[in-house]
This record gives structure tokens, C-alpha cells and sequence, in this order.
């Protein structure tokens, strides 16, 4: 067996290899990869992935996004961990631990995580370089019902139902989606679909990210949406079976949303990820006044796309919709951990924005 750093030059040498084609399993997706060296925040020197292969085939591996955290506005390097997987035939050969403590060495401690399995937020406090986990109070809200694709993976009884959870969500939509004909949201129209982020959409980001520790900008946003995780596509089985983590989903896709008041001043700027009828926000840069403006933005497009389900980790957001009526058919408390390197005892709460670390790319 043997155990390989990538950084930017090796893993594109890697990728395009003929030991990656013959690999039965994969370290990496060659989107993500692709993504990985495109990564304007990380330095040619960086280790972006440590896998460990025996012949043919992948024993494990743990990816890793450099970035940056800004404390006082001076930038600090650090390393996301991300994707990390370990193949069950080798669990009792200390797999995880090698490739773990390859990545905390590489970035001489400064790791952050978020995201995380639960089962293995335990693990991670025992190695002691962590504070203890911080968690961030997000809102989830349930638009339709989709039980179909909610339960299967919680339970095998429920994926052997999966055609007759299927017409249930079909019968109750049916019915619950009557009320969009009753209660109809207020049209919205000041606000435009951009591709990418220019200097004046840049100059209002930089406005409102004072207080957030990452502080991405005009480079890294268009970079995220240049080089995305995720495809959409239908070879979801067959990627499956080499690649233990998503590549390409059924239906994916992110939009940039842009409000402007009457002077033509942009007053709001929005993220969004929609995967398979759910609808992230990684990145909301507005004040809460205009909070009103683009939920019900929000509440249209879930509508018109039906949209199955909403989640929000930013807290003035998340805290306005508990306040207001919403089309929601029920909604809940959620909870998302971080971990934070010991060396960074400088930081308080968690001024993340949701897509930071690899949020983003989901």
C-alpha cells in the first residue's frame, strides 16, 4: 500500500493518469479535482487530497480546501477538511488515522470542519485539537411533501416502500398545493438573474462581510460557480460505484439573484442552490429590512419550480421567518456543528456564512 499528498500539480497529473482509469474506486471526482486546482485561495504547495491505494484499488481518503480566515482583517491559512472516506476491508489497519494525521500536519493544525456525519463529532473531540463543537441554529421548511426521498435513506424498510411513499407525496401535494391559488405572495420584480459577481456586486459583498471571518470576494464567488462539485446528469449509479460522494445529481443548479431599489443600487444580493426540489442559500448578503423583499421572492420561486423543502443558517434570516406567516407546511429547528482549530482562539461565534468551508458546492 501506499499513501499520496496531492497538491495541484500532482493531482491533475493524477487525474488524467491511467492509474486513476483503472482505479476500481476513486479518490476524487475529476469535477471536484478540476475545482480543487482552480481553488483560488490555495498555493501550489498546498495538499489538496491524501489517498491511500492498494494496486487497483482506493483504501481511503480525506480531501482538504485551503482558505483563508480573516482575524483583525489579516488572513490566516487554513484547511477544510472534506470527504473523507475509508474502505471498509482495511477499517482495522488505522487507515483513517494515517490519512487524518497526514492533513492536520500538512496545515500545521489550522483545520476547520463543518458538516460533519454525526456519529463522528465524538471522534474528532478526542483528538483534542478542537474546541468544543459550536453549532449554528438554522430553519428548515417543508413546502411539499416528499416523503420519498426523505425517508428511504434512513431506513431500508422505507426504500422497499419507495414507489408507495411516492404516490402519497403525489396525492397530498395534490391536495396542500390548492393554497397557492388562495394565497398567492406578492409579486416581485425588482430583482435580475447574473451570471457572475463584477466589481460593483463585488464592492457590496465587501460591505457586508466586516464581521464574517472567511470573506469571499468577487474570486472565489465566481470561482464556486465556474467550477462546481456537482453536475446534473443521470449516470448517478454508475458514478456511484467508483466515487463514494455526490458528483451528479438528477436535477442541480445555482442562481445568483441581484435586488435593486429605485436609485438602481443593489440592495440585496442572494446565492441559491436548488438540488433535486430543495433550495439552499449559501451566501445572503442584505440588511433585515429588506428581509420581506426576497423571502417573498423565496416563497415565489419555491412555488413556481415546486420546490420540496428550504434551509437557512443565517441567523437574522432564520429568526425573521419564525416572526411572519409562511406557506410552509411545517417547518423545524435545525443544527449544523463546526469544529474549530484550538489555534485560533481569537475567533467568537460563528460568523460563517452557510456556504463557506465546501458548503457551497451542495
Amino acid at each position: 500500500m501506499e499513501t499520496i499528498s496531492f497538491t495541484k500539480s500532482t493531482l491533475e497529473e493524477f487525474i488524467h493518469s491511467d492509474k486513476f482509469d483503472q482505479l476500481t474506486n476513486i479518490p476524487i471526482s475529476k469535477l471536484r479535482a478540476i475545482s480543487q486546482i482552480n481553488n483560488p485561495r490555495a498555493k501550489d504547495e498546498q495538499i489538496l487530497l491524501v489517498a491511500q491505494l492498494d494496486e487497483n484499488k482506493t483504501v481511503g481518503y480525506l480531501g482538504i480546501l485551503p482558505d483563508e480566515i480573516y482575524i483583525n482583517n489579516q488572513p490566516h491559512i487554513i484547511g477544510w477538511l472534506t470527504c473523507f472516506w475509508v474502505n471498509e476491508e482495511y477499517k482495522s489497519q488505522n487507515v483513517a488515522a494515517n490519512l487524518f494525521l497526514r492533513a492536520i500536519r500538512a496545515y500545521d493544525k489550522n483545520i476547520f470542519i463543518t458538516n460533519i456525519v454525526p456519529r463522528l463529532e465524538p471522534v474528532y473531540q478526542k483528538t483534542k485539537l478542537f474546541f468544543p463543537t459550536g453549532y449554528k441554529t438554522g430553519y428548515r421548511g417543508y413546502f411539499r411533501f416528499n416523503l420519498a426521498e426523505i425517508l428511504p435513506p434512513k431506513k431500508a424498510v422505507f426504500q422497499r416502500i419507495k414507489p408507495l411513499l411516492q404516490l402519497g407525496d403525489a396525492i397530498l401535494n395534490t391536495i396542500t398545493d390548492t393554497r397557492f391559488i388562495w394565497n398567492k405572495q406578492k409579486p416581485i420584480n425588482n430583482f435580475e438573474y447574473i451570471q457572475t459577481i463584477d466589481h460593483i456586486s463585488d464592492d457590496f459583498f465587501i460591505k457586508h462581510q466586516k464581521h464574517n471571518w472567511i470573506k469571499r470576494s468577487k474570486k472565489e464567488i465566481n470561482w464556486i460557480l465556474q467550477y462546481p462539485w456537482l453536475m446534473q446528469g443521470e449516470d448517478t449509479e454508475q458514478l456511484a460505484k467508483r466515487y463514494y460522494f455526490s458528483c451528479i445529481e438528477k436535477a442541480f443548479k445555482t442562481k445568483v439573484v441581484q435586488f435593486k431599489n429605485d436609485k438602481d443600487e443593489i440592495i440585496a444580493l442572494l446565492i441559491l442552490n436548488i438540488k433535486n426540489k430543495q433550495l439552499t442559500v449559501p451566501y445572503l448578503f442584505a440588511e433585515p429590512k429588506d428581509f420581506p423583499l426576497f423571502s417573498s421572492f423565496l416563497f415565489n420561486l419555491m412555488s413556481s419550480e415546486r420546490l420540496t423543502m428550504f434551509t437557512s443558517y443565517h441567523s437574522e434570516f432564520c429568526n425573521y421567518l419564525t416572526t411572519i406567516k409562511t406557506p410552509f407546511l411545517f417547518s423545524k429547528e435545525m443544527k449544523k456543528p463546526y469544529f474549530i482549530s484550538k489555534k485560533f482562539e481569537a475567533l467568537q461565534n460563528l460568523n460563517f456564512q452557510d456556504g463557506d468551508g465546501d458548503c457551497a458546492f451542495y
